[in-house]
């Protein structure tokens, strides 16, 4: 995603400085969401900043809970000095640099452009089987057949293929003039 944006950066560049400025500045985080959502024109970074909007408002959400229940536990501390006082002021510390490191996680995705979608340019995607070679039947996969209705209808006239030579005697399908079946690699 190497589109350039309104500000003359790449737009995952562009995300990853709003996760980077959610660790730093909240209320920079929320100017650059609105920035993006009003004035940009790409839509894919629209979407992905409306994700970057749900993040800070689940993290938004974390961090309040977590303030609250920091300021009941320093209710019952008896001072600053207080074993309790301590514990709580860790917390405190734990929290906030959980958060910022989340923000630092999700902008070096948004560098890498996890949050874009990837554009398929037409190619359907078929993922590799483990010991796949030419030849050898496909594992977890039903070999693939005809339509039972399509079968009978060369021969009442329609343009579908009517004689399609040699079929494999395993599966059922046509194989032309191949040495190995193409659908379940049974040698011919």
């Amino acid at each position: 995603m190497n589109k350039k944006t309104k500000l003359g950066i790449s737009a995952t560049a562009l995300l990853a400085l709003v996760y980077a400025m959610g660790a730093a500045s909240t209320l920079g985080m929320i100017a650059l969401i609105v920035f993006i959502l009003i004035l940009e024109e790409d839509e894919d970074l629209k979407a992905a900043t409306k994700k970057a909007a749900t993040v800070l408002l689940i993290l938004l959400l974390i961090s309040g809970c977590e303030r609250a229940l920091i300021e009941i536990l320093r209710l019952f501390a008896d001072g600053y000095s207080s074993v309790l006082y301590t514990i709580t002021d860790k917390m405190d510390y734990f929290f906030e640099f959980a958060i910022n490191a989340a923000y630092m996680v999700f902008a070096f995705l948004a560098l890498n452009g996890a949050f874009f979608n990837k554009p398929n340019n037409g190619a359907p995607y078929y993922p590799q089987q483990p010991n796949q070679g030419y030849g050898q039947p496909m594992q977890n996969q039903a070999p693939k057949m005809q339509n039972p209705g399509m079968q009978n209808q060369g021969a009442q006239g329609s343009s579908y293929v009517q004689d399609q030579g040699r079929r494999c005697p395993k599966c059922g399908n046509p194989v032309g003039d191949e040495l190995f079946c193409t659908y379940c690699g049974t040698k011919l």
